[in-house]
């Protein structure tokens, strides 16, 4: 990673055999909030952004704990020593990792790779990429279909998937973090029901 700009002590040695969880630019925000959903529940810190600038313009921005922050765009979140990373993009709409059905047919699995995902084409453009290295990279995606929305519960089934891949769901118990308080409108809504309204969200 050569663009890669630690923040304090992290060693990006630490990214040898590591697992990278990389969110793609996605339709209802799933990857982005199921990015922080894990960041949260597993307890990872901030440890550097990629990019100069170049590609995704630096930006200020309220911390978790509510100081300021500076950014990148491009985090990553990890732990020094651990085996998981992962990269977010904070400042475009999300990233994503891909699950689907199984394939109904031989054929469907053995035509091409990677298949067609519908309105996945970043990640089908990655998942070539890492395909057609010298040494291929081990990789895989989860994608889910989504709409526009309250995708709280969307993101909260997507970490739950991304946790088992993981082998992680006995370890880990979801939480939300405090930044959600007030992602879709207030805790009470002005028609009387709690959190999203029935006439914003269906």
């Amino acid at each position: 990673m050569s663009d890669f700009t630690s923040c304090g002590s992290f060693s990006p040695s630490s990214f040898a055999s590591s697992t990278l969880i990389l969110p793609a630019v996605s339709l209802g925000n799933v990857p982005q909030l199921t990015a922080d959903l894990l960041i949260f529940s597993l307890g990872l810190k901030r440890v550097g952004f990629v990019g100069k600038g170049d590609t995704v313009a630096p930006f200020a921005g309220r911390g978790e704990k509510g100081g300021e922050i500076v950014t990148g765009g491009i985090e990553v979140y990890g732990q020094e020593g651990s085996e998981l990373q992962l990269q977010k993009i904070q400042n475009i709409p999300p990233l994503s990792l891909g699950l689907s059905q199984p394939a109904t047919s031989v054929q469907n699995i053995t035509s091409s790779y990677p298949p067609f995902l519908p309105a996945a084409g970043l990640t089908r453009r990655l998942l070539t990429a890492l395909s057609e290295e010298k040494t291929p990279i081990p990789h895989g995606a989860i994608a889910a279909w989504c709409v526009e929305g309250d995708n709280r519960g969307d993101s909260r089934s997507f970490a739950d998937v991304v946790l088992y891949v993981l082998d992680l769901q006995d370890v880990v118990q979801i939480q939300e973090p405090a930044s959600w308080e007030g992602l879709f409108g207030t805790t009470e809504g002005w028609s009387g029901g709690s959190g999203a309204d029935a006439e914003l969200y269906g």
